[in-house]
């Protein structure tokens, strides 16, 4: 699952709610396309990280909620 509010990718178990990262309660479990995201647990270092369906850098989405 990621977090929409922190952008963190993370394996959760059923029932879980809230990010271990950041504490909020934004949990999702695919992409907007609809795409799952249990292609991302293995995020490569250091590089961008891209839904493989539509293409979306979720690596720019965590940034800009970096400088909110």
């Amino acid at each position: 699952m990621r977090c929409r509010t922190c952008g963190r990718f993370r394996a959760y178990r059923d029932g879980d709610g809230y990010c271990l990262a950041c504490g909020c309660e934004t949990l999702t479990a695919e992409c907007d396309c609809g795409r799952s995201f249990d292609y991302a647990l293995d995020e490569p270092a250091g590089g961008g990280l891209h839904c493989p369906r539509c293409g979306r850098d979720f690596r720019a989405a965590e940034t800009d909620w970096a400088f909110r």
